[in-house]
């Protein structure tokens, strides 16, 4: 409200400087109407509200420079790719090579999981792969021929140096 009744006080301020043709009583009596509104409870909520939401417009281009910033195409389909890998091992119930690849990367999964429980650590680990990149360097895709945690071309999840998809144990 201070703020408020201040700018308002800056503007009369400045105009009584002019000569009274220039700034007439009415106008003066205009912007000390406006002065007094400026100050009341109703005027201070409507500008903290304004505030406020140019406020969460700035942080909210900030926040969606900064994510386009740090993901780059082949990030967002390596995504991709991990996420048809999960869904194919899923729908072939194989929660080993899910299991596997999340522990890999570090989560800590009980033995025998459920479903839900995979689904629940994959949600986990892609909230974590977002913000830390060091991460996010052992989750992006490149097969055994690259990165150590990832999918491979034909879809199958890759942890450490062995195909998670691997039973036998041998180099992919």
């Amino acid at each position: 409200m201070e703020a408020n009744r201040d700018r308002v006080k800056t503007g009369i301020l400045q105009q009584l400087k002019l000569d009274i043709t220039a700034y007439p009583f009415p106008a003066a009596r205009a912007d000390l109407i406006h002065y007094f509104f400026a100050g009341t409870l109703n005027a201070g909520l409507q500008q903290l509200t304004q505030t406020a939401a140019a406020n969460a417009q700035d942080q909210k281009a900030t926040l969606n420079s900064v994510k386009a910033a740090n993901f780059s195409a082949a990030d967002v389909n390596c995504v991709t790719g991990v996420n048809q890998a999960v869904a194919k091992a899923l729908a072939a119930n194989d929660l080993g090579t899910l299991t596997n690849f999340l522990q890999a990367l570090g989560s800590t999964i009980k033995a025998n999981p459920t479903q839900a429980d995979v689904l629940t650590e994959f949600r986990a680990l892609g909230s974590r792969v977002s913000t830390d990149t060091d991460l996010r360097a052992k989750y992006l895709c490149g097969g055994p021929q690259g990165k150590t945690h990832s999918i491979g071309e034909s879809g199958e999840l890759y942890s450490g140096r062995y195909a998670a998809s691997n039973r036998s144990g041998k180099h992919s």
